[in-house]
């Protein structure tokens, strides 16, 4: 049985449209992300059937930037400043110690070769200030009136930073002392000037025990040690030495002898191995 519609009825579908048709939205849905939980262990998969570990790969750790190389300071080699040297000699030369170059050059080439560090440069200058000090009437004697008073104050410089150039190390009247403060033989090479220089006022020690410490000049204002090979060719003694040295030095004449004649063999009359010349 069906009832007939209301009045109400036939207004409302009066009003309808039949064509129109209503979108329906769609809902959105909800997206949950899980959090894992507080307790579950690094590298292990909490929502796979079976806990499986997970093995991480580290990603490789980026190289850092080298610091760059300074300057040869302290460093063997045998390079550029061989040059500085006689040409006939160079062959004899084992390797070359470069300093830092402000002022203090000669003194840390010293300390360098006796106590192992350039930056011992301050004690240097010490032992030879001491050497100068409990010498003066020798020092005084070989470079004249006054001349032990200027090597006092050129040695006495014990500031950090660059030494003025009236601190700086000299040649020849520093060989003396440097060999006499150590016992040691001290050798000076450069293009002009190669001497040999030797303690004044002790004896040699056994043959075993006697060092030679090469001091070269390069550039014309850097002072750099050294190392000769064993019997290498040696200048001729500085002169200064035979007119000053105490009786107790008499003994280093000959040890090097054949040395000082093999120097002389290959050496032209350009260098000079005398304290004093002249430079026309």
């Amino acid at each position: 049985m069906r009832r007939n519609p209301s009045e109400f009825e036939y207004v409302e579908a009066s009003l309808e449209t039949p064509n129109s048709v209503k979108e329906k939205t769609p809902k959105a849905k909800a997206v949950v992300k899980k959090r894992p939980k507080a307790n579950a262990k690094a590298g292990v998969d909490d929502n796979s059937p079976k806990a499986k570990a997970v093995v991480r790969t580290p990603k490789a750790a980026k190289e850092l930037p080298r610091p760059k190389k300074p300057k040869l300071v302290g460093t063997l080699f045998v390079g550029p400043y061989l040059n500085n040297f006689p040409e006939p000699i160079r062959p004899h030369v084992k390797s070359i110690t470069d300093v830092r170059s402000d002022g203090n050059c000669g003194y840390r080439a010293v300390a360098y070769f006796m106590h192992q560090s350039e930056h011992n440069w301050k004690t240097c200058r010490n032992d030879l200030l001491l050497e100068v000090n409990n010498h003066y009437d020798l020092y005084e004697n070989m470079t004249g009136i006054g001349g032990a008073n200027k090597l006092r104050y050129r040695l006495s410089f014990f500031q950090d930073g660059t030494a003025p150039e009236d601190r700086w190390m000299i040649f020849p009247d520093m060989g003396h002392v440097v060999a006499s403060t150590y016992n040691v033989v001290v050798v000076l090479l450069s293009q002009l000037q190669c001497l040999t220089f030797l303690p004044l006022h002790s004896r040699p020690p056994s043959s075993d025990k006697i060092r030679v410490l090469g001091i070269g000049l390069v550039n014309g204002d850097h002072f750099v040690q050294v190392d000769l090979k064993a019997c290498s060719p040696m200048p001729p003694i500085a002169n200064y030495w035979f007119k000053f040295r105490w009786e107790e030095a008499k003994e280093w004449e000959t040890l090097f002898s054949l040395q000082i004649e093999a120097f002389k063999a290959i050496i032209g009359s350009d260098v000079a191995t005398a304290e004093s010349f002249d430079v026309d």
